[in-house]
């Protein structure tokens, strides 16, 4: 399900900006760069989230030793690092596209407090954390749908 959702993401049109969105441009690269924000980037290709990744497309009952698992995970993830600057750009133009200039502007000062730094820091942790403990459950419900997905697929 997780792919399924990534290849969307992928095949979504970014909205293009018109002139007077511009300026909301800046706002959104200045926020992209704070180190804060460059932490929820690293937190996409780290070994952790990289190794979730992998753990997440076994059928269930399937296991990798912790240890195997860390090493792919580190590998992927230096691999994915030369995608880094191309998920930098494209966060700058997904905020600019998502937020107004106010919303922009308050999360530029939001994300340049430093215990903000720390929090983020950890999130793509809680993130794997509740997502791997949902896995069983989301293949489950995949299975289930499986059939309905497919011809709606077909059609």
């Amino acid at each position: 399900m997780r792919a399924i959702i990534v290849i969307l993401m992928l095949l979504t049109p970014l909205k293009v900006l018109s002139a007077e969105e511009r300026p909301k441009l800046e706002l959104a690269k200045e926020l992209a760069l704070t180190p804060a924000y460059q932490a929820v980037i690293d937190g996409l290709f780290s070994p952790e989230n990289m190794a979730f990744g992998i753990r997440s497309g076994f059928p269930p009952g399937v296991t990798l030793p912790q240890g195997k698992l860390n090493q792919l995970g580190e590998a992927l993830s230096k691999a994915m690092m030369e995608l880094r600057p191309k998920a930098v750009n494209l966060t700058i133009i997904s905020l600019a596209n998502h937020y107004s200039a106010e919303e922009l502007a308050f999360l530029i000062g939001l994300y340049r407090q430093e215990v903000v730094l720390g929090i983020v820091a950890k999130q793509h942790l809680v993130s794997i954390e509740v997502l791997d403990r949902l896995a069983r459950d989301s293949h489950i419900i995949e299975e289930q749908l499986m059939p309905a997905l497919l011809e709606i697929m077909k059609n």
